[in-house]
């Protein structure tokens, strides 16, 4: 299925202070994501948060714990977070997210092609 959500962060007095969204990661198969030019996402790699530059007209494709899951890590669901709103105007995102549905009517495993001996 897929599931879409917009996301409207307003200025925020004392951005220091408080997270637009905590760290975690994405339940879904795959999200993709349009930011606007304001930005405030980051990415956990190696121990330290990085910021995701805004590039006009760009969508991002982050993969989810459920690929990662069946594809036996071959792709991995990263850790993320949004920063809170630090600029003078309002920051907007839309993302989707492509997510398997719920209730599960069966367990869900790595591809057998994909696991070792």
């Amino acid at each position: 299925g897929l599931l879409m959500l917009s996301h409207y962060y307003p200025p925020c007095p004392e951005p220091d202070r408080t997270f637009g969204t905590s760290q975690h990661s994405d339940i879904s198969f795959l999200t993709i994501l349009l930011q606007d030019h304001i930005g405030g996402l980051q990415f956990l790699h190696n121990g330290s948060w990085v910021d995701v530059p805004h590039v006009p007209g760009a969508l991002l494709v982050n993969p989810g714990d459920f690929l990662q899951l069946i594809t036996n890590d071959k792709f991995v669901s990263v850790e993320h977070r949004v920063l809170a709103n630090a600029s003078e105007e309002p920051r907007i995102s839309v993302a989707a997210f492509y997510v398997y549905p719920l209730p599960f009517a069966r367990a869900y495993g790595p591809i057998k092609e994909l696991l070792s001996e």
